[in-house]
């Protein structure tokens, strides 16, 4: 069944971003707790907290180019039955995930055995409930955080008008801020600081072999 294959940890659950993915499915169905999780993101990305994304991904080491329809992407994906071309998107994204893990192992088998990932991820990987604490968490602060800064916006525009440049403004919003508020803010911040995404395992593609250089130029 779906539930032992997820929780099953030498059974790799591979994807560019795969705890966000993950995570909608645990909040969905807390049975589906997917262990194993391997975000492939880190492979040719410049730091272990840039995500290098599916598709650049599949263009370097695959080889293909993988077509990904902002529109669909952005499109309702709770409305049953899916479309066809939802579910042409979601099948591209299964395969390529797949995909890029098999050429990386046949072609770099010491760096990328799936026995070596799997043990490397065992080591930091979190458990989904707590995945889910820290998100919804990291949520709440940065909206809270949002709203602070709005409303002090707005207290120094009624205050000021429009004198101040926009180095000025940042420094009014700290003089005019109460204590309080302050003191709010650096307990959010903190919050913000220790549900902040943990680090990715980090692959240097000069290591592997691989050209990542159009990454580096936007292509």
């Amino acid at each position: 069944p779906l539930e032992a294959l997820l929780s099953d940890r030498s059974i790799l659950k591979v994807g560019a971003g795969v705890d966000e993915d993950m995570l909608e499915l645990y909040r969905w169905n807390q049975s589906l707790d997917a262990k194993g999780r391997f975000d492939i993101g880190g492979v040719g990305s410049n730091s272990k907290r840039s995500r290098v994304g599916l598709q650049k991904l599949v263009r370097a080491i695959v080889g293909v180019e993988l077509p990904k329809s902002k529109k669909t992407a952005m499109s309702d994906w709770s409305k049953i039955p899916l479309s066809s071309k939802q579910l042409v998107y979601a099948s591209r994204d299964a395969w390529a995930g797949a995909a890029v893990m098999e050429n990386l192992g046949r072609f770099h088998r010491d760096e990328m055995h799936v026995d070596l990932i799997s043990s490397l991820i065992q080591e930091n990987e979190r458990e989904m409930s707590d995945v889910d604490d820290r998100a919804r968490r990291r949520k709440n602060a940065r909206m809270k955080t949002k709203k602070i800064i709005a409303d002090t916006k707005e207290l120094a525009s009624f205050l000021d008008g429009d004198k101040h440049s926009k180095f000025d403004r940042q420094s009014r919003l700290q003089d005019i801020m109460p204590k309080e508020v302050k003191e709010e803010m650096d307990r959010l911040q903190v919050i913000l600081d220790e549900t902040a995404p943990d680090g990715l395992l980090f692959f240097d593609p000069k290591d592997l072999g691989l050209d990542f250089s159009f990454v580096e130029k936007g292509r």
